[in-house]
């Protein structure tokens, strides 16, 4: 689900080449084999010398969360439905961050004032509520909405110092969840499973919440390599495991079992079916099903999966396309 989707300005920079293909704003596709790339539009007026991108989707396709960035590292957070003009989305006063989505066009995030105050909230149909937060917790930062409204997220607890892994069931009144020491929840699936780590002295270990008012359960990986999951779509977890020699690998596990299989690249997505999203080092982005068969995306450009949609979908996956400017994209075309 949410993660950071822009390059520093400057790194961007050195990729603009004369003659950008990007003259307009309007959507536009690009193809190539059967892969379909279609762009998100932008606001109307802003100039094509930005970089944006795609950070989280629902799972129907229709909203889409990103931002975009101009060349002096000015950001605004967008979101997009039915591919349509998006709307800059800045609920409160101060630094916004709109963190996921879910299928009813809820979007969850957090607002930081000038005096550092960090405020999650709930956006819907054009209007914004706060989400409340435990007492003793500073710092909240959300990360994931399932379509039932379950919220969850994190923060600093002022009295213990331990961060805390927090659920909001429904957006509503704050469950702790169950963690010993420091702990962070990062995604949850539609039943609610709640998927996220702890660091002890012995490293950083893979955790699942299977009830939140019990006692997670531990993933593992490689032996003596730190585990961290990223996201979870029906029973199927990814994640990052760091191995003892520093080198990062990616994980893939189901509910039914706790050991995860290894994967020799990151995983930058996964949907219901266990099929995965990864980029090989030649910069080459596939998608990597269990039974072992495997298609590319392979639209032109640089391409980088934020999310995968179900078998069948109108829409294969979402993410960014680096293409002289990056832009927030839909692939469409590339499983068949």
């Amino acid at each position: 689900m949410q993660i950071s989707v822009l390059r520093s300005a400057a790194l961007l920079t050195s990729l603009v080449v004369a003659g950008s293909v990007f003259a307009g704003i309007t959507p536009a596709a690009a193809e190539t084999s059967s892969c379909v790339a279609t762009e998100l539009p932008l606001p109307a007026g802003t100039p094509s010398d930005v970089f944006a991108g795609l950070s989280a989707s629902d799972s129907s396709g229709r909203y889409q969360l990103g931002s975009l960035q101009d060349v002096q590292g000015n950001r605004t957070s967008l979101f997009w439905t039915d591919r349509g003009a998006p709307v800059v989305l800045a609920p409160f006063p101060g630094t916004n961050s709109p963190v996921d989505v879910n299928s009813k066009g809820t979007v969850a995030g957090v607002t930081q004032d000038a005096d550092g105050k960090v405020q999650p909230w709930l956006y819907s149909r054009g209007v914004a509520r706060k989400l409340a937060v435990p007492a003793h917790l500073n710092g909240v930062t959300l990360r994931a909405i399932n379509d039932r409204g379950d919220v969850v997220g994190y923060g600093q607890d002022t009295v213990t110092g331990h961060t805390v892994p927090v659920v909001w069931p429904g957006g509503g009144k704050p469950q702790r969840l169950h963690a010993s020491g420091s702990a962070y929840a990062v995604d949850i699936n539609e039943s609610g499973v709640v998927v996220g780590s702890t660091w002890t002295d012995d490293g950083e270990t893979a955790l699942v919440w299977k009830a939140w008012d019990a006692e997670p359960v531990t993933l593992t990986g490689e032996a003596g390599a730190n585990v961290s999951p990223t996201k979870i779509r029906g029973n199927w977890i990814v994640g990052i495991q760091t191995l003892s020699d520093g080198s990062v690998i990616g994980a893939r596990w189901n509910l039914r079992a706790t050991k995860g299989v290894s994967f020799p690249n990151i995983l930058d997505s996964v949907n219901s079916s266990g099929d995965v999203a990864y980029q090989t080092v030649d910069g080459k982005t596939f998608v990597s099903r269990p039974d072992g068969t495997q298609y590319a995306i392979d639209a032109a450009g640089y391409n980088t999966v934020r999310y995968l949609y179900e078998r069948g979908q109108s829409v294969d996956a979402a993410g960014d396309r680096d293409y002289g400017w990056s832009r927030a994209v839909l692939w469409s075309g590339c499983a068949n």
